[in-house]
């Protein structure tokens, strides 16, 4: 057997109260507006909602921050320390030149005429 479903009630929250009970309509509509009321969010709740919210990102800001200030040093110093290796090899470079310079300036120097 088919049964239709009931299209009278048009407030969800109706469901829940006992159509058993002999209540008037006024009481059942109090009853669905508590029930109502119990399942919307209250100011106080998005308060601490947002206050752990921040509270959170007020815990991780500081340490993205470190983290990023910490990459970012690190690749600069990365970059100075192969500056000092490429101008240690030119300086050894530059010695030796200098070294050939002054060997052939003592020998032409020394070299009788």
């Amino acid at each position: 057997m088919h049964t239709t479903p009931n299209l009278t009630q048009t407030n969800p929250y109706e469901s829940h109260i006992d159509s058993s009970t002999s209540q008037t309509p006024q009481e059942r509509e109090a009853l669905a507006q508590n029930l109502q009321e119990e399942n919307t969010i209250s100011t106080r709740h998005l308060v601490y909602a947002f206050g752990i919210f921040f509270g959170i990102l007020g815990l991780c800001f500081p340490k993205i921050y470190l983290s990023n200030t910490i990459y970012a040093t690190s690749k600069e110093v990365f970059s100075l320390q192969t500056s000092k290796e490429i101008l240690s090899e030119e300086n050894k470079k530059l010695r030796r030149e200098l070294e050939d310079i002054d060997f052939r300036f003592r020998v032409l120097d020394n070299a009788p005429q």
